[in-house]
């Protein structure tokens, strides 16, 4: 009852929410619905959801290229930051994988991690050097690191930092650099610089990247209600159905 009762004032508060022409509008659908849908079943098409599917990283930056200002020194900037967005997801996965690899790594995978992290040193090598062309010359990768800390500063990925392998992050391992993105500079330094502007390009481009991680996550819990309605439902060993309700 006390379910039924907060899903309730939950549910008011929505509807608060709603213009009464619209709120008119669906009732009248609903009930036109509900009055014609034994004659006709098609009516309660009315009740299916239309969404648009969310902007992908690459829709916005697409979108933001066509209204790139032409001035010297403009063309390119959005391009460069969702290089560096790009990059920086590359350096989480990269701990992510040494943290599941863990001490005992063999040889192979400490080549591969090897070979990963030098081809990710030169791409943010490459990036880093294209700051002053970007924001000018006043920005010292080497030594201006805005109001950033560490990659783990909220403490979401703090678990990355335990047993990682013993030699692949030592010293300014390129998974642990910080890239200069106007995220990194803080508000009041872009505000002091005249690059507000570029900064809500910046979280445009990081809003495309959430959708399409969103995206990816919705497609991995289709296929496994899928492989769960079709696999493992009628399974017939109980260690399957056993390791699929736990």
């Amino acid at each position: 009852m006390v379910g039924a009762e907060d899903s309730l004032s939950v549910f008011r508060a929505l509807g608060d929410g709603i213009p009464d022409d619209q709120r008119n509008s669906w009732l009248k659908q609903e009930m036109a619905a509900m009055r014609d849908r034994s004659v006709d079943p098609k009516a309660m098409d009315v009740f299916d959801v239309h969404m648009a599917k969310a902007p992908s990283v690459k829709t916005i930056e697409i979108s933001l290229l066509a209204r790139e200002p032409a001035a010297e020194g403009c063309r390119g900037l959005v391009t460069w930051i969702a290089r560096g967005l790009l990059l920086e997801q590359t350096q989480i996965m990269l701990r992510m994988d040494l943290k599941e690899a863990g001490p005992p790594c063999t040889e192979c995978q400490l080549l591969l991690f090897a070979q990963r992290h030098d081809c990710l040193s030169g791409e943010i090598a490459s990036f880093l050097a294209d700051v002053p062309s970007y924001l000018g010359p006043g920005y010292n990768t080497d030594s201006d690191k805005g109001d950033s800390g560490p990659l783990d500063e909220d403490g979401w990925d703090s678990r990355l930092d335990d047993e990682l392998p013993v030699g692949l992050l030592d010293g300014r391992a390129a998974e642990s650099i910080h890239l200069l993105l106007l995220s990194a500079l803080g508000v009041q330094r872009c505000q002091d610089d005249s690059l507000e502007w570029l900064a809500a390009q910046e979280i445009q481009l990081r809003m495309g990247q959430a959708n399409d991680a969103l995206h990816e996550l919705h497609l991995a819990l289709a296929d496994k209600a899928m492989l769960f309605c079709t696999d493992v439902r009628h399974s017939s060993s109980q260690a399957t159905s056993s390791r699929a309700w736990g």
